[in-house]
């Protein structure tokens, strides 16, 4: 069944080249300096993620801290066990929410333009160190995104980023299925520590439900992904 998009003709072919794009990226983003800007900007959408969580579960955002090793939402309050999968599963949604609307260019370009700045007023309230690399790639991305809406191919940029945000929500499940298919145990007590999977775990108090609540994510972001893609088909 072809995967029309209504108004913009964003075919199926295309739609499945930029996320062979986005998927092979997702892969070397973080190997490559030329890339790296992007890891932290997906970084930062991902720590956000965490932050909204604890503010709709009746908590507070107190600071996002980006470094070399990754992102950390400092909170208080709300209910963790959501507020820790928050982050893979709110960027999945944001991600569906990009890949949906590029049907139609006034509502990618509206959407854009709202998470971008969205995007920019909570790095500048939350991050807790500015002027560094990971504030500065934050930011002007931003930018680039809300001023990609003055442009003829917002709608690409939309699935693009789609694919970006949704392939980084299964960073937790590689991680843990690879570790424990190939043995690397020792691994799989580093994440513990490292990944939101691990950390749930942690707060539950028993650290080998780590890889089930990994999978489980993975299994909520798989059904959502199904569901836009068959909401957008029957469109």
């Amino acid at each position: 069944m072809d995967l029309e998009l209504q108004t913009t003709h964003l075919s199926k072919k295309r739609i499945l080249l930029i996320f062979l794009i986005g998927f092979i990226l997702s892969f070397v983003i973080k190997d490559f300096s030329i890339f790296k800007p992007i890891s932290f900007y997906i970084t930062s959408v991902h720590e956000v993620c965490h932050g909204l969580a604890a503010i709709l579960t009746g908590g507070e955002l107190v600071n996002i801290n980006l470094s070399s090793q990754g992102g950390v939402a400092s909170s208080r309050g709300g209910w963790f066990p959501i507020i820790s999968m928050a982050g893979y599963i709110g960027t999945t949604i944001i991600g569906l929410i990009f890949l949906y609307v590029s049907k139609k260019e006034s509502y990618t370009d509206i959407t854009l333009w709202i998470f971008s700045l969205m995007m920019i007023v909570l790095n500048i309230i939350y991050i807790e160190s500015f002027f560094n690399l990971y504030f500065i790639s934050s930011i002007v991305l931003s930018l680039l995104i809300f001023a990609s809406t003055k442009l003829h191919f917002t709608r690409y940029i939309a699935v693009f980023l789609s694919s970006l945000f949704i392939f980084d929500s299964f960073t937790d499940a590689k991680l843990y299925l690879f570790s424990f298919f190939f043995g690397k145990t020792s691994e799989l007590q580093n994440w513990v520590y490292t990944t939101d999977a691990g950390i749930l775990a942690r707060h539950i108090g028993i650290e080998s439900l780590a890889l089930p609540i990994a999978i489980f994510i993975f299994v909520i972001n798989l059904m959502l992904i199904y569901l836009v893609f068959k909401r957008m088909v029957k469109d």
